[in-house]
């Protein structure tokens, strides 16, 4: 993230039947992220000038891939462990895991390895278009926007199977 990045943002889904969210940040759009077919959860992504796509791959073991469409061209794999926890190895080497803070609160959080918040995620169950909104404690962390796209795919990801499996 840009030096002057925000430390709060809101994802909002502009249009009720469509699978597109928008990030918003100080009442100003910053990103987009758009879910491509019924079927397959994949994601193209735009956040703070930088482009991703995220994939769910796998059968038995599902995985995310990830890759960035500009310099430096970011690839890589995030598998999910036991209880939900999802790790990602920084190009700093550091490994940050993401989970629910409280087991009765829907809030999930992206913490370092001293257990420390970087990123905190509150989803929005009102009945506005508001979906969710990051506090983000490091906004100079290198991985913010990779973290915020990733974890906002793995809570879509966790809604399609909730709904998967109540239908």
């Amino acid at each position: 993230m840009r030096p002057n990045a925000p430390t709060e943002l809101t994802i909002i889904k502009p249009r009720l039947l469509r699978q597109e969210f928008e990030f918003i940040s100080a009442g100003q759009p910053v990103g987009k992220l758009k879910i491509s077919g019924p079927l397959k959860m994949a994601a193209q992504a735009t956040l703070f000038n930088e482009e991703w796509s995220l994939i769910r791959s796998g059968f038995w073991q599902t995985f995310i891939e990830y890759k960035a469409a500009q310099k430096p061209f970011i690839k890589g794999k995030i598998q999910k462990k036991m209880r939900g926890k999802t790790e990602l190895k920084a190009s700093d080497g550091k490994i940050y895991t993401f989970r629910k803070t409280k087991w009765w609160k829907s809030s999930w959080a992206w913490y370092d390895r001293n257990e420390n918040p970087v990123i905190e995620m509150r989803q929005d169950h009102s009945f506005t278009n508001k979906q969710a909104y990051f506090i983000i404690h490091n906004p100079h962390q290198a991985e913010a926007t990779l973290m915020i796209l990733i974890g906002w795919f793995v809570i879509l990801i966790q809604r399609r199977n909730a709904a998967a499996a109540a239908a």
